[in-house]
Order: structure tokens, then C-alpha cells, then sequence
């Protein structure tokens, strides 16, 4: 019976197994029943074949049911045959017996889960299945007494209502019920209740004895009901049925001396088995019932208790009394450690305990729960600080009861990690708004050292450059003096455009933004590079539509693009090229500057717009520079609204992009423009 689990049936090879040995069952106890039979009679007292056939055709899905009560109407006809009743009366019996069988499986199993008994709605679908199967073969059995002319059909069919309904309501809970694990009550119990019913079985139903006692069994059972699981419960009712009709039979009971014919006396017995077997199981149901709930509440409050004890929050429930005054119901450890030793819970079964002492714990708790009561929501939330080092925030809940009465809970939580953690970050943000503000200082002098530095060299440099010049037009120079003399005005150039880089950085640009074209920037920038990039062999080309223009100080985008073109034609090698081309869409216009020299190394692309970082490949190559270039690019473009980036792989050129915000003209884009090819 392992196979009569609560939630499945277990594999289709189990199943099978199970089907045919309850068939098997089914057909010994058919043939038991008619053996049982009162000599000339065609209808057995008791047909517990009946309970076994329902819990076969169980075994099968709910889509096989009527396939498997083919087999039932095959083995109960055989049975009877077997028995020696007629053949035209024994397939009628089996059909009957399918018919049954196949309608009780049918209400039992709404779906093809294993039905169970878990509760009184289980036994009301047990018993209304019941009802209709033991009706629906009293009608077959009735039908077919009066068709093949046997006397009294309407007795029959009563008595078969009575047998059927007997057997099922016995025989079928012990598999419904089979893995029912309801605690068992009582070890005493558990022997002293099966042989008080089996002494009053006897001591009822003996042969030869016609007390009219066939009450006293049931408080017995429903003793039974009360210490057994519905497993247990369900074997004594099997147990019961078959010893009162065994024993009516051999003329014991008070049902066998009341002077009825077989059929009444079938009919008395099986309707007295009836009656018991709903009544015990109903009341077993709904003690099962009750059982759950209580091991439930019990799980349920352990854990709550659990949880309330062990908390490593301050947890304390209390109640308020008639006049309106908290009493402490329970509080855990961790409540006690806060709030101080006074707020104890009281003994259990003892009346809950008043707040009457005077510590700061407990003035603060009476406190906040005040606030709680005077809450539209009765709740409250109160911060306090209990000593220097110790400040708890106490959480009130307020719920009111029928009386006036209310229950309190109250969660107490230590803040001080937290206030501490707070105060520390004050303090942090303080120290770092001062150090920030100490950083601004220093950004401050050092722009000023920077501006008044650069402003100090600019008129050195001039006079340098100026009178280098003059001196290249003095035609006594020999040539070892001129070729000094180039030395000295491609040096003061360098120095000259190194001050104005650290002028821009430091205080940058006095121009305004304003439109600029950038077709007319870039061919100046290549003019005044086209002959660095010729001396080195490098070629400058250009792809620029006309009538672009960004907005940008001037002077900042000159800078840009000398910055950038003049780093492609440094990185070029001899017989390279330089190319410049503009991408736009209706916001921005993306200048790219694209070079096929050696690149940058992946690792250095994160760091080339520092001031005065030089990559490996500058460094390696001893292309001179301090490394402001690409700094002050980023200032620049970052200035008026732009961005910049640079793309490389470290082995075949860089392309170094700048994003500036377009000027549109009168007419202007569409919104979406895809960005065009140069």
C-alpha cells in the first residue's frame, strides 16, 4: 500500500501492481461474500469486494477509469460464478460492481492526483461519493432481480444499497488514509482501545446473544478516533463491519433475533455500519483537523517566541489595563540590555508587570509610547540617548481592542554605531571641504605663478626672436653664423609657443566664443605647417565641406587643430600623410585628424591628456615636447561644449577626434540627420 501516497501514484509499474493485486483481492472477497451468503439468497449481507474494487480502479489516471472498471466487471463476475451463482446473474453483478466503481473513482479524483482524507470536506466528497455509487448499483442489482423474475426487487436493491455503501465507507478510507501521519495519543491507549472494541464486538454481536447493544461500539470507535491516526481509525471500522456481519450471520447481535427475513436483516446490519462508519469518520476528520491547527499555532509560536528571544533587536510586547497603563507582556534579552533590567517579563502565567520604575530606560519607553497613543495611527518613533555612549531609537506600535484596551508592540534599536558613523562623516566632509578648499588655493597660486611666470617671458622671448630676425637679414653673416642663428630662432619660437600654452592653461583665452568656419581654420593650420611637413616629407590633405562652422573662441580652435595637426606630422614618418576631414549631423560637427604613424600604445591612451605626460612612443623616439599639447586641447574643446578623444592600436596610426556644437544657418536641419562621409 506504499503506492497510496498523498500526491502521486509513483511509477506506471507500481500502479499496475497495485491494480491487480487489489483486484485480486476484490475477487477473494466476492467470493467470500457469497459463500457467507444465507443458503437460496442472491444477494451477500456484505460486499466488501466493493471498497477494495474502488481503491483498483484508483490506481489508473482519471482518463483510464473506465478502462480499469472493465477489469472490475470482469473479476466480480468471475468471482460469482466461481461462488456458484447464475452466469446471467453474475455478469449483471459485475457490471454493477464496474458501474459503481468507476462513478465512486470519478467524484473521488477531480483530477489525477491520488485522492486523500485530510479533512471534513474529503469525507463530505467520500460520503456523496458513496451515496451515488451504492445507488447506482442498487438500481442495476434492482433492475436486474426483476428482469430475470427473482422475488422482491426493491428489498434487494435496499440491501445492496446498504452492503455497498457499508463497504466503501469501510474498506475505502484505509487507502485515502494510508500515509496519514497525525500524531498517536497515549501509549496506553494504544493497546487498551483496539481490546476494548474487540471485547465489546464480541460481547455485542456473540452467537446466541440479542442485547440490543449495538450502541456500545461507537463510543469505543470514537475513543479510537481520538487516540489513532485516520489510518488506524479507518482498520477499525473494516474491522468492525467484518466482524458484525460475520458474526450476525451465525445468529449474534441484536440485529440476527428481531425475527426479519435475511434481506431486513442485511439491510439493518449494513445500514447500522453505515451509520457508524460516517459518524467515526467525521469525527476523526475533524479532530485530524484540529490537530493540524494546533501543531501549527504551536510551530508558530515557538518560532515567534524563537524569533523574540534570540532577536538582536529589543523586542517587548505589552497591553494596556483598564485604566489605560502599559504592563509588560514579554521582552527579550536584548530589550533588557538597552532599556535597562526593569522591563523583566513576568513569570509565565503571572499578570503582566507595570513601567513604574524611574530609570531613563523607562521614562523614554513611557515617552514614546504616549506619543504612540496620541498618533491618528498610534505610532511613533523616538530617539533618545541613554548615556554618553548609547542612543536607541524606540519604535511604537499601537492596536487597539474592543474595551478600550490595546496591545503595544515596541522595537528598540541600538543607533549608536550609526549616530557615531554620522558624526564621523560630519566630521570627514568637514576636513574634506577644507582640504578641497585649501586645493583651490593652491590651484590658484599656481595659476597666478603660471600667468605672472609666462607674462615675465613673453618680452625676453620677443626681444630674442625680434632681434634674431634682424640679424638673419644682416648679409655679413658667414654661414656657420646663420646656421647659430636658425638654432636660436627655432629654439625662441619653441620657448615662445610653450608660454602661450602655459598661458592658455593657466588663465586661458579673453576671446568669446562666436562662429567659426572650420574649412578657413584648417587651411590656415595647414599653411603654417606645410612647410615643417614638406622639410619631413610628410603630405597634408584635407576633406571639408563648406559652411561648417562651430562655436568657439578663434584663437581656441587655431590652437586645436595646431596642437593636433602638428603632433600627426611630428608621429609621421617620411613618405606618411596627414588627413583632416569633418563628420556632421544637425548639432555637431566631428573633426578628425588621421595619421599613419607608429600609434600610441593602448596603455598610454588613458593618460596622453595629463600635463606633461609623454607616451612611450615620444619618449622612445625622442620627438620633442613637455607633453602640454593634448592637455590644453582638452581645455580648449572641453571650454566651449566639446569633446575629444583619441583612437589607436598601437601599431598602424592614430586618429584623434574633436565633437564641437554645430552653428546651423537660417534654414536649419532637420532633428536626426545621419552623421555624412566626407
Amino acid at each position: 500500500m506504499a503506492s497510496l501516497g498523498v500526491d502521486a501514484r509513483g511509477p506506471v509499474r507500481e500502479r499496475t501492481f497495485w491494480y491487480v493485486m487489489l483486484l485480486a483481492v476484490a475477487f477473494v472477497m466476492g467470493w467470500g461474500a457469497v459463500q457467507l451468503a444465507a443458503r437460496g439468497d442472491d444477494v451477500s449481507p456484505w460486499w466488501p469486494a466493493a471498497g477494495f474494487a474502488v481503491l483498483a480502479v484508483l490506481m489508473s489516471s482519471r482518463r483510464l477509469v473506465p478502462v480499469a472498471a472493465v477489469g472490475v466487471w470482469a473479476v466480480t463476475a468471475f468471482s460469482n460464478i466461481v461462488a456458484g451463482r447464475p452466469v446471467d446473474l453474475s455478469i449483471a453483478y459485475g457490471a454493477a460492481n464496474a458501474a459503481e466503481a468507476m462513478i465512486v473513482a470519478l467524484i473521488l479524483m477531480p483530477t489525477d492526483r491520488f485522492p486523500r482524507i485530510a479533512g471534513v470536506r474529503d469525507v463530505n466528497r467520500l460520503v456523496i461519493a458513496t451515496i451515488s455509487g451504492a445507488a447506482t448499483v442498487s438500481a442495476v442489482v434492482g433492475v436486474s432481480v426483476a428482469l430475470l423474475g427473482a422475488e422482491s426487487p426493491v428489498a434487494t436493491a435496499g440491501a445492496v444499497f446498504a452492503s455497498h455503501g457499508s463497504a466503501v465507507l469501510a474498506i475505502v478510507p484505509l487507502g485515502l488514509a494510508w500515509n496519514d501521519q497525525t500524531t498517536v495519543r497515549g501509549r496506553a491507549a494504544r493497546w487498551l482501545q483496539p481490546l476494548a472494541l474487540a471485547v465489546v464486538l464480541t460481547g455485542v454481536f456473540l452467537p446466541g446473544t440479542h442485547l440490543p447493544l449495538s450502541f456500545l461500539p461507537m463510543p469505543v470507535l470514537l475513543w479510537g478516533a481520538y487516540v489513532f491516526p485516520l489510518r488506524g481509525v479507518a482498520l477499525q471500522l473494516m474491522a468492525t463491519a467484518a466482524v458484525a456481519t460475520t458474526l450476525t450471520l451465525f445468529d449474534g447481535g441484536p440485529f440476527a433475533g428481531a425475527g426479519w427475513t435475511s434481506l431486513q436483516t442485511s439491510w439493518a446490519v449494513q445500514s447500522f455500519l453505515v451509520i457508524y462508519a460516517g459518524t467515526v469518520l467525521y469525527f476523526a476528520a475533524a479532530r485530524r483537523e484540529m490537530v493540524t491547527v494546533a501543531e501549527d499555532l504551536q510551530v508558530r509560536e515557538q518560532l515567534l517566541r524563537g524569533g523574540l528571544v534570540d532577536s538582536q533587536i529589543g523586542m517587548l510586547i505589552l497591553e494596556e489595563d483598564r485604566g489605560g497603563e502599559p504592563r509588560i507582556r514579554n521582552a527579550n534579552r536584548r530589550a533588557r540590555e538597552l532599556l535597562g533590567p526593569e522591563v523583566e517579563a513576568p513569570r509565565e502565567g503571572a499578570e503582566p508587570l507595570p513601567l513604574v520604575a524611574e530609570t531613563r530606560g523607562i521614562r523614554a519607553l513611557r515617552a514614546a509610547i504616549a506619543r504612540a497613543k496620541d498618533h491618528p495611527h498610534g505610532e511613533s518613533v523616538t530617539e533618545v540617548e541613554l548615556d554618553s555612549e548609547v542612543r536607541v531609537e524606540i519604535l511604537v506600535t499601537r492596536v487597539a481592542r474592543e474595551g478600550g484596551r490595546a496591545f503595544l508592540t515596541v522595537q528598540v534599536l541600538d543607533v549608536s554605531e550609526r549616530v557615531h558613523a554620522a558624526q564621523a562623516l560630519a566630521h570627514a566632509l568637514a576636513d574634506e571641504r577644507t582640504a578641497a578648499s585649501q586645493l583651490r588655493e593652491v590651484a590658484r597660486q599656481k595659476d597666478e605663478f603660471v600667468s605672472a611666470v609666462s607674462h615675465e617671458l613673453r618680452t625676453p622671448i620677443t626681444s630674442i626672436v625680434g632681434f634674431a630676425e634682424l640679424l638673419e637679414d644682416d648679409a655679413v653673416l658667414d654661414a656657420e653664423a646663420q646656421s647659430h642663428l636658425a638654432v636660436i630662432t627655432r629654439n625662441a619660437n619653441r620657448l615662445g609657443t610653450l608660454v602661450e600654452d602655459l598661458l592658455a592653461l593657466g588663465v586661458g583665452s579673453k576671446e568669446t566664443a562666436k562662429p567659426c568656419d572650420i574649412a578657413q581654420a584648417v587651411r590656415g593650420v595647414l599653411e603654417d605647417l606645410g612647410p615643417n611637413a614638406s622639410e619631413r616629407g610628410v603630405a597634408l590633405r584635407e576633406h571639408l565641406a563648406f559652411g561648417l562652422e562651430v562655436m568657439i573662441a578663434p584663437s581656441d580652435l587655431v590652437r586645436v587643430l595646431a596642437n593636433l595637426i602638428g603632433n600627426a606630422v611630428k608621429f609621421t614618418p617620411a613618405g606618411g600623410e596627414v588627413v583632416v576631414a569633418a563628420k556632421f549631423d544637425a548639432r555637431t560637427i566631428t573633426l578628425e585628424v588621421v595619421d599613419n604613424g607608429p600609434g600610441i600604445h593602448p596603455e598610454d591612451l588613458d593618460r596622453v591628456f595629463e600635463r606633461f605626460y609623454r607616451g612611450k612612443g615620444a619618449a622612445e623616439g625622442s620627438v620633442p615636447g613637455v607633453g602640454l599639447g593634448l592637455a590644453l586641447v582638452k581645455q580648449l574643446v572641453e571650454r566651449a561644449g566639446g569633446t575629444v578623444a583619441l583612437g589607436s592600436d598601437g601599431r598602424s596610426g592614430t586618429v584623434a577626434r574633436v565633437t564641437l556644437p554645430r552653428v546651423l544657418a537660417q534654414a536649419d536641419w532637420p532633428d536626426g540627420i545621419p552623421l555624412l562621409e566626407p
